[in-house]
């Protein structure tokens, strides 16, 4: 007990969470008198997973797209199919978040990617940033319900259970908190007179966006679809999304160089090495 609440102590003082598991684990182990090589192996075993391999690659990939030019499609097709309504700016950029997190599975990459989009728009138009700003947090926040989500992808792995059935559970929550988000953006942005685009996008503009962005949107579809399928797995499916993102980005959508990709394995290394580092002083604490 004595080493839970030393854990929420250095929370509370500002100490980072890999490090606070890490600090405890080893005040644990030498007050039990274990040797220190225990802090070691288990730090190695906790990130030594095959299936955890599937990280990064689902985060390259949503780094891809990015760089890619992907979430502008995304946000351009949200627009056409809603944009007209009341507090349009609003619902599209939820919207959008709920389409990008069904591709990247990453709260942060959806937010980044859609918020640096819509956040300068929805300023100009006049929506006060005390608005905009935590509505697209929240939006981003889908990313890790909607599949495919990195941390189901995380749990199924650490605890046993099915990744392909915690996909499937994530739908519906994930869709009712998108809804929800609209539903009371909408009757914010009546109130405010938040506006969006002035007329509605003609079936044809729906059409060519929802064309331009139909080769994103199906990814999901492909990577859930093989993992129930049982065509492969989840760490496999992350390799595939990884080939198709730099396909599509590439050679379909010509919006990613070599100096893109350099840039989206520099931003995946950064987000990965928080995440082994907390799987791993984890490990240390579990054990």
């Amino acid at each position: 007990m004595i080493y839970i609440l030393l854990l929420f102590v250095l929370f509370l003082i500002g100490i980072p969470i890999c490090f606070s598991l890490g600090l405890v684990s080893l005040g644990g182990i030498v007050a039990g008198g274990y040797p220190l090589t225990v802090v070691i192996q288990r730090l190695f075993t906790g990130a030594d997973s095959t299936a955890l391999i599937a990280i990064p690659l689902f985060i390259l990939a949503g780094g891809l797209m990015v760089q890619g030019g992907i979430s502008k499609r995304i946000v351009d097709f949200a627009d056409a199919l809603i944009g007209h309504l009341p507090s349009g700016l609003a619902l599209v950029s939820i919207l959008a978040c709920m389409f990008f997190a069904a591709i990247t599975g990453s709260a942060i990459a959806a937010t980044a990617a859609i918020g640096g989009i819509m956040m300068p728009i929805m300023e100009k138009k006049g929506y006060e940033n005390t608005f905009s700003a935590p509505l697209i947090a929240c939006g981003g926040s889908i990313g890790p319900i909607i599949p495919s989500s990195i941390p189901l992808l995380l749990y199924g792995t650490m605890a046993g259970v099915s990744v392909g059935k915690l996909f499937i559970g994530g739908f519906i929550p994930g869709i009712i908190m998108g809804v929800g988000l609209m539903i009371l953006s909408y009757f914010i942005g009546k109130k405010r007179h938040y506006v969006g685009r002035e007329t509605r996008a003609s079936m044809k503009e729906i059409l060519s966006t929802g064309k331009d962005a139909i080769l994103a949107l199906i990814m999901p579809i492909i990577i859930i679809g093989g993992i129930l399928s049982g065509v492969f797995t989840a760490t496999e499916s992350a390799a595939i999304a990884v080939i198709y993102s730099l396909l599509v980005s590439v050679f379909v959508y010509k919006g990613l160089d070599w100096k893109g990709v350099w840039h989206a394995l520099d931003e995946c290394v950064n987000t990965l090495s928080i995440v082994l580092i907390l799987i791993a002083t984890s490990a240390v604490f579990g054990n």
